[in-house]
Order: C-alpha cells, then sequence, then structure tokens
C-alpha cells in the first residue's frame, strides 16, 4: 500500500502599496519578493500590486485598490491547500485605525482603509498560518483587530508612534529594509525580530528621531513560533 502524498508546502506573499511613498515606489514590493523567494525557493509565488503604473522587466503590475486586493483574497481562499503559507505586506500612510489608499488613477480623493477591513482579509485565509506585517505610521493601532488564531502580525510602529522611510531620497521604508535584511540573515523568527528592532532602533538615534516602537502579536494557536526557523513557518 503506497503512503499518502504529502502535499507540499507553498509560501505565497501579496504586497499591496496603497500610499504615494516618495521613492518608495516599486522598490519596497521588489525588496521583499526578491528576499522571501531567496527564503522559500521554488515554492514561493507572490502577487504585487502598485501604488503606480508600473511596465518593466518581466512583470506589469496591477494597481493596489482595495477592490483588487478584495479580489486576490477571494483567489488566494479559493486556490489554498491546508500546508499554504500566507505572507502579506501592507505599505502606506497610517493614521491610528486607518491606512490611507491614495491612487489618484482610480480614486478622485484618497480612500481609508479601517481596521475591520484588515481582519476580514486575512480572516479569509484561517485556519491556515499568516504573516502579516504592515509598513505605516501608527500601524500598531491594527492589533487589537487582528486576534486570528494562526496570524503573525507585525507592524511598523506602535499606536502612538510614526514610522519613518517615506520620503524622495529612501528607496525603502526603514521597517521594511530592515526586515528584509534581517530575513536573509535566516534563523529563527525570535531572532528575525529582535534584529529588526534593533536595526530600526539605531537608524532612528543616529538621525535623534523619536523611537517608533514596532510591535508584533502572535495568534493563539502559534504559541512557539519564536523559536520556530523561518524556513518552516
Amino acid at each position: 500500500m503506497n503512503a499518502p502524498r504529502r502535499t507540499r508546502l507553498r509560501a505565497l506573499l501579496a504586497v499591496a502599496l496603497f500610499g504615494l511613498l516618495g521613492g518608495c515606489a516599486s522598490q519596497l514590493g521588489a525588496a521583499t519578493d526578491q528576499t522571501l523567494r531567496g527564503l522559500y525557493g521554488t515554492s514561493y509565488r507572490s502577487i504585487l500590486l502598485s501604488n503606480l503604473r508600473i511596465h518593466s522587466g518581466d512583470r506589469d503590475l496591477p494597481l493596489a485598490s482595495i477592490e483588487h486586493v478584495d479580489q486576490v483574497f477571494a483567489a488566494l481562499q479559493r486556490i489554498r491547500r491546508p500546508d499554504d503559507r500566507f505572507i502579506v505586506l501592507l505599505s502606506t500612510h497610517g493614521t491610528r485605525g486607518l491606512l490611507e489608499v491614495e491612487q489618484p488613477a482610480l480614486y478622485p480623493t484618497p480612500r481609508s482603509l479601517p481596521s475591520r477591513k484588515l481582519a476580514g482579509w486575512m480572516s479569509q485565509l484561517e485556519p491556515n498560518r499568516g504573516w502579516l506585517m504592515i509598513s505605516a505610521c501608527y500601524s500598531g493601532s491594527h492589533l487589537p483587530a487582528l486576534t486570528q488564531p494562526h496570524l503573525l502580525a507585525m507592524t511598523a510602529a506602535s499606536d502612538q508612534r510614526s514610522s519613518f522611510g517615506c520620503s524622495t531620497r529612501d528607496k525603502n521604508t526603514w521597517f521594511v529594509h530592515e526586515l528584509a535584511a534581517s530575513l536573509r540573515e535566516g534563523g529563527s523568527f525570535g531572532q528575525l525580530w529582535q534584529r529588526t528592532q534593533e536595526r530600526i532602533a539605531a537608524r532612528e538615534r543616529a538621525n535623534k528621531l523619536l523611537a517608533s516602537e514596532p510591535q508584533r502579536r502572535y495568534g493563539s494557536a502559534l504559541s512557539g513560533l519564536d523559536a520556530v526557523a523561518l524556513t518552516d513557518f
């Protein structure tokens, strides 16, 4: 009798760049995509949605509208396998409890994305493991709504602080840049978070900026994830 065939784990990334972030138009998503592709290898797939129309290289990126991201999450829910792991990066400007969606080609005025909408998207992926990264000011204010049992949520700042790296001279937000640099070193989720925090704090001290205080939250089904290797997510 043949043993049942094990479904190969797939790591699926969805990136939505909702805001017009100075010089970070395409670099932010591309850097994260390349880093995770190196980490997860042939099991990795990605969906990138941009804050600008980008026609370069081998990918024509669709715009990151709320409606397009709705379609992405609906598709992920439909095609998922039991062993799939979902990684989501959202980057934009933010205020407490809201993320800005600025797409002049689609919306005459910027729209706001509330915490409950983020929670709804991530709930569609349960009970698969999910990893959500939010690069925005005051992004820690979304954590009380992100209570899914299988979700790891990381934010660039606390609910009271700004994050940095959105100016025209920056190619990436500080949070995503340092997170990607830490990812390339491998190790465990606990080591990843410690390195990322230390690097961001060092940049903020060097520039005499008020600490952004990045935050994270593990779902109730993810206890012990600190000791788990990034490749075993």
